[in-house]
């Protein structure tokens, strides 16, 4: 249905007079002329000129229009809202032939992810958009997305492969003589030069990008900043103080997040001079912003601030609660980062999965064209027999190649989704340890800072000789205090490493031995649940049998599917009931173990998950999501296998387990 909607888009295009560009711009240009005052009035203001002028807008300026909202969308934080519009606009790029289409929509793209802060992806479609700036008519396009590029890797550290692009973008601005693309490339190699160390080349860079935007009367706030922090790199707080103050006096009136950026760099300035109730008081109000922009980079960087700062004045509670909360901001930022990539993968899937379906109804449109030429064909057999023999045989051949041409297509859709999900896999991977490591780390971090302070403040008072008995005894107290906390912190990271490990699918095998396997399996559940407050009704059966097996991995196995059951499996009446089989297959290479409870069982759009590291379904409850998958990976090791069986009611898993 969807597909009919968009054709009669396209007729509708064709039926009615098209705009003209000149009268296009003049619509667009009050809209991108107050965006920036409020990115979510530009949202609803872009959705009402495409409503009020749908009939005279040709294909590519519609798809233009929605590129732009797009962006409002990620400066308005509906960052999932924008992969989606743009995902429309790619899907609509297939019936058009202007190469500018696909090009923008890889440099938007690549746009939100760098501003999400994953650099990988954005200089992926930084790479995809370079080759179609090339098939366009101006230069200019190639030098701007060499820029762009450069930008990503200056991220990524590559500072001289970006130095090279940002010279090379500075050379296409003296050649257009435009200003406003020199003073950019000249902001870009001094942030280029300040991140290679080079300070002083870094202020002469700034300062001719200054000099130009002044000269051409260009907005410099983007110039104070960058002077701001290569003062900061100087140390010289007063005259950071100055510039950081002039940018954000120059972003009044401006959108919340750019003034919430220079206020953050004001308050790095206003530390550095000592100047800690000023500082405080432009803390709170940019952390107010980023607030209410859910700028998490931002929040993430403002916590950090207020923590420095509260440890400067001596305020201890406040910066472990400032910590707790620039690792909640940056938790948040990687939650943000993974919902964004989970969503602009399902949105290529989508947009992949229209282009098999056009092609699937172009192939139909080919078929009934195919068989009314078959029929005219029969007509003039009559006529002339040899006639219609070379137009079947001009049929067969023109059938092999568009079968050719699908296959080859679908092989290229089943390369792209098996690499789309494994890129998923090792976000989720690298997301979920972090997000585990973070806590206890930062907890460690906060921790030394602290017993730092007061060992200082300690040795003050020593060396004035105001140290009383008091103080000294409340020192060590609060010592050891934070020496229990770094300790348990450590632990907790040392057992999170020791669980990480567990994800490699390797197994020492150290502990082979022959035993009687339902016996040990049942001690070691004993073992196990008398331990836990829970009711559990615990079944042994079939008969016990002989086996040789590594019986720390059968413990490991049946471990994870205990605290399985015990944290998800929630029965209906009664207590919790867990049924252990004993079978062996027909050929005896293998002994099987069911495992089975009477809970509610795992919802079918969850079961393709539930051996994915880090997954569960009670996060932030103290799971880390590993138990399945290590089991998983432990069986696999030894040559077993470990599956989850369909039930009527409750839970059923199929241990398989081999003989060493």
């Amino acid at each position: 249905m969807k597909y009919c909607c968009y054709g009669l888009l396209a007729l509708l295009s064709l039926s009615v007079t098209a705009m003209p560009e000149a009268d296009f711009e003049k619509l667009r240009g009050p809209l991108l002329k107050g965006a920036a005052a409020n990115y979510s009035q530009a949202v609803r203001d872009t959705d009402q000129l495409l409503q009020q002028h749908q009939l005279n807008l040709t294909l590519e300026q519609q798809i233009r229009l929605h590129y732009h909202k797009a962006i409002f969308q990620q400066r308005s934080n509906q960052t999932e809202a924008a992969l989606q519009t743009l995902a429309w606009c790619k899907s609509m790029s297939l019936e058009s032939t202007d190469r500018s289409i696909l090009y923008s929509y890889h440099n938007i793209l690549a746009g939100i992810f760098s501003d999400q802060g994953l650099y990988q992806q954005a200089l992926t479609h930084y790479q995809q958009a370079l080759p179609l700036a090339t098939l366009l008519a101006k230069p200019f396009f190639i030098s701007q997305t060499e820029n762009n590029l450069a930008l990503v890797l200056l991220k990524l550290g590559q500072t001289r492969e970006a130095t090279s692009y940002f010279q090379r973008f500075y050379q296409q601005g003296q050649h257009d003589n435009d200003p406003s693309v020199q003073a950019v490339a000249l902001n870009n190699l001094g942030e280029a030069a300040l991140q290679s160390g080079a300070v002083s080349d870094a202020e002469h860079y700034h300062q001719q990008a200054l000099a130009l935007r002044g000269l051409h009367k260009l907005e410099s706030s983007w110039s104070f900043l960058n002077l701001a922090r290569v003062a900061l790199a100087q140390q010289d707080g007063p005259r950071a103080v100055l510039l950081a103050r002039h940018s954000l006096q120059l972003r009044q009136g401006r959108h919340a997040r750019e003034q919430a950026e220079a206020g953050l760099l004001l308050v790095q300035a206003l530390l550095l001079t000592g100047d800690l109730t000023t500082a405080d008081q432009q803390l709170q109000q940019s952390l107010q912003q980023a607030t209410e922009q859910r700028a998490h980079t931002l929040l993430l960087q403002g916590w950090q601030l207020q923590a420095d700062l509260a440890l400067r004045q001596q305020k201890y509670a406040q910066a472990v609660v400032a910590m707790q909360q620039a690792l909640q901001a940056q938790q948040q930022l990687a939650d943000q980062r993974f919902s964004l990539t989970v969503a602009q993968q399902s949105a290529e899937m989508g947009v992949t999965t229209r282009e098999i379906e056009i092609q699937r109804l172009q192939q139909q449109q080919q078929i009934s064209q195919s068989r009314q030429q078959q029929l005219y064909g029969g007509i003039a057999a009559v006529l002339l027999i040899l006639l219609v023999s070379l137009g079947f045989s001009w049929q067969i051949r023109r059938k092999n190649r568009a079968l050719a041409q699908s296959l080859e297509t679908l092989e290229r859709t089943r390369q792209q989704l098996v690499e789309q999900r494994k890129l998923a896999a090792l976000t989720q991977l690298v997301s979920g340890m972090a997000h585990q490591l973070n806590t206890p780390l930062g907890t460690i971090l906060t921790a030394v800072s602290c017993s730092r302070e007061q060992l200082q403040l300690l040795r003050q008072k020593l060396t004035d000789k105001k140290l009383n008995l008091q103080e000294l005894q409340q020192f060590i107290d609060e010592q050891q205090q934070l020496m229990l906390l770094t300790e348990q912190s450590a632990e907790r990271t040392a057992g999170l490493v020791e669980r990480f490990k567990l994800i490699s699918a390797t197994s020492p095998q150290s502990g082979v031995e022959t035993q009687l396997v339902l016996q040990f399996a049942g001690q070691w559940l004993h073992s196990h649940l008398a331990l836990q407050p829970r009711e559990v009704t615990l079944k042994l059966d079939g008969a016990d049998v002989q086996w040789r097996f590594d019986t720390t991995v059968l413990g490991k196995v049946l471990s994870a599917l205990l605290d399985n059951a015990l944290q998800h499996a929630e029965p209906t009446t009664g207590a919790l009931q867990i049924c252990l089989q004993l079978a062996t297959e027909s050929a005896g290479t293998q002994l099987l173990l069911y495992f089975s409870d009477n809970g509610g069982g795992i919802k079918p759009e969850l079961l393709d998950k539930i051996f994915d590291p880090f997954f569960t379904t009670k996060l932030g409850q103290g799971n880390l999501g590993l138990g399945l998958n290590i089991a998983y990976n432990q069986l696999q090791a030894i040559g077993g296998c470990l599956e989850h069986l369909p039930q009527p009611s409750g839970c059923c898993f199929l241990i398989r387990l081999p003989a060493l």
